[in-house]
């Protein structure tokens, strides 16, 4: 049964346990808000509910979920409420995230993986040490990845839009259809830069693309 929002601030506050799956009532959320310590975050768009798994825990004694509500941004945290500042994150949990694809979506890992779709509003996606594959998300993406890849792919690509992609060690690529236009910036410290497709200063869908140490390339399919 879907969850009235108004108790989310108390409503979730518990050990991880994987495969445990909850549900909440989207109707005024407008910002998803998925935050691990050590875990990999899926995030997929296309239900009218906000489904929540948790993922990937081998010891849920180590994790605390806690899923609350902030104005319109809903907050779901994975993380080691006895861990103290000298200790590594023991916490391994992930999530697995459904909901509307007219919600924004911010996620980060400290290690682990990220893979988003069909997301149309603005996304915010950080993994320090893990990579993030991104398909047919909106027009307004950032990206930051420390150590690992970071790949977007459109089926379809926005006509006007802002995406960067950044990663200190590791590639930076996005694919295009044949049609699209774009205005691309790449930029690399030790790699290859890739050019495919037609290149457009006018073009409403600017593309940034960089990487310390790895490959930056903008492909057609």
């Amino acid at each position: 049964m879907t969850a009235p929002l108004a108790l989310l601030a108390a409503l979730l506050a518990a050990p991880a346990a994987a495969g445990e799956l909850k549900f909440f009532d989207a109707e005024e959320i407008e910002t998803l808000d998925v935050r691990a310590q050590k875990g990999p975050l899926e995030l997929e768009a296309g239900t009218p509910e906000i489904r929540v798994e948790v993922t990937g825990n081998a010891d849920p004694a180590e994790c605390l979920v806690e899923i609350t509500r902030k104005g319109s941004r809903l907050i779901i945290e994975a993380k080691n409420p006895r861990r103290r500042f000298w200790e590594k994150d023991s916490c391994e949990a992930g999530f697995r995230v459904e909901g509307p694809s007219r919600l924004a979506v911010k996620a980060g890992t400290g290690v682990g993986t990220v893979k988003a779709s069909g997301w149309s509003g603005p996304a915010e996606i950080e993994s320090g040490v893990g990579s993030v594959e991104l398909a047919d998300m909106g027009s307004t993406i950032r990206v930051r990845v420390g150590v690992g890849d970071a790949r977007l792919r459109w089926t379809k690509a926005p006509v006007r839009g802002s995406v960067e992609l950044t990663t200190g060690v590791g590639d930076a690529e996005i694919r295009l259809p044949k049609e699209s236009q774009a205005d691309a910036e790449l930029s690399t410290g030790l790699g290859l830069t890739v050019r495919e497709g037609k290149q457009d200063p006018k073009a409403g869908l600017k593309l940034a693309l960089n990487s310390g140490v790895g490959d930056v390339a903008i492909r057609t399919r």
